[in-house]
């Protein structure tokens, strides 16, 4: 994930991208089905909340998504 990148003039600096598929891939692990538009969201949501002591891990995308899924609802 994260990678050394650089500017057009040459100067080098730290990427660390995070695209769709890594929402989708967390979401099929947590047996989670969300719309593309709602994995967007989620990936605004994580660059929103954004910490930089704390960084941007698997376990963001979980906790993240657990907001963003549907509630169960209980059948009577």
């Amino acid at each position: 994930m994260a990678h050394i990148d650089y500017t057009e003039d040459g100067k080098p600096f730290i990427r660390d991208d995070w695209h769709l598929e890594d929402v989708a891939q967390v979401c099929d692990q947590m047996d989670v089905t969300l719309t593309e538009d709602q994995m967007e969201d989620v990936l605004h949501d994580i660059v929103n909340g954004f910490d930089a002591n704390h960084g941007i891990s698997w376990d963001t995308f979980e906790y993240v998504i657990h907001q963003h899924k549907p509630v169960d609802k209980e059948v009577i």
